[in-house]
């Protein structure tokens, strides 16, 4: 019997962005908002091509967490924040 899983790495959800914030605040939230798209397509992917296994290597998430990203989060996981 076949396994068949997605394996990414190195997502950053909601990564820290303060540097960037303080020379561009756009381009900051551009990026913060990619790395959520990312992972929702992701999930997208394995829901569509019924996967076994998502695996994650490395940081997923890079420090304290927004309301937003626990939202992302936990609706690709089916619950509610």
């Amino acid at each position: 019997m076949a396994f068949r899983f997605v394996h990414t790495a190195d997502i950053h959800l909601d990564s820290p962005l303060r540097s960037l914030a303080l020379r561009n605040l756009e381009l900051a939230e551009l990026v913060g908002d990619a790395s959520r798209q990312a992972f929702v397509s992701i999930v997208d992917l394995c829901l569509e091509e019924r996967v076994d296994a998502l695996v994650h290597v490395r940081p997923f998430l890079a420090g304290p967490v927004s309301r937003a990203a626990g939202e992302i989060v936990a609706g690709a996981m089916g619950s509610e924040v």
